[in-house]
């Protein structure tokens, strides 16, 4: 048990930590951090990764947002509890406690993801990663596509794409800004991995007029 707590201690210390702008075209609107570390949730060891979206410059002040998204999840990356504390222009506030766990066991699914656990995945796993992959976010349930484009210099672009394939029933994680767009069919989504180093170095989106970039902020 000591040995397990001074792990853990480690683990906080030296988090995984990946630090975003996102930029519209060239304009920076928003600053991403993204953070996993082991912790204890109901005495198993797992993985909490904790993403965080703040508007930057002017765009804070048309558009404010502030919201943080926590996701508990196990070795498999299956999420087990999900925390949405959102704070968006529209004056839209509310906070979410959801049971993954409960969810997924009730749709007798096995190893879903949701989007955060599958940014940590590819992350963590590339280049040996499966090309499919059922995901959970918000009321529905999407089969994620994801194929690799190129590669160059140890970095591998993928193409991400969500297909719509069932309807839940429940209300309890309602959309948001990020998560709305995100799992848009009609977008078009890029992520550069860099293998060696086991980080995403950035990430493209592109629906309609939109079209946003992030880079990863490197540590001085």
């Amino acid at each position: 048990m000591k040995i397990l707590f001074i792990y853990l201690f480690i683990s906080i210390l030296f988090p995984s930590s990946n630090n975003y702008i996102i930029d519209f075209y060239g304009i920076d609107i928003m600053y991403v951090s993204d953070n996993t570390i082991d912790t204890l949730l109901l005495d198993d060891v797992v993985k909490m990764n904790h993403y965080n979206t703040q508007t930057t410059g002017p765009f804070n002040i048309i558009f404010p947002t502030n919201n943080i998204y926590t996701t508990y999840y196990d070795e498999n990356y299956s999420p087990i509890l999900y925390i949405k504390d959102i704070d968006q222009f529209g004056n839209v506030k509310y906070h979410a406690n959801i049971n993954s766990k409960n969810t997924i066991s009730d749709l007798k699914l096995n190893n879903t993801l949701n989007i955060f656990s599958l940014l940590d995945y590819i992350e963590d796993n590339s280049p040996n990663i499966d090309n499919e992959k059922i995901i959970i976010q918000g009321n529905m349930i999407y089969n994620c596509s994801i194929k690799k484009i190129s590669i160059k210099n140890e970095v591998i672009k993928y193409s991400i794409d969500f297909v719509p394939i069932k309807k839940l029933n429940v209300d309890d994680d309602k959309e948001d800004v990020f998560t709305d767009h995100v799992f848009n069919t009609n977008g078009t989504r890029y992520i550069w991995v860099n293998t060696n180093k086991k980080q995403i170095e950035r990430c493209k989106f592109k629906l309609g007029f939109m079209k946003l970039n992030a880079r990863r902020v490197h540590n001085q």
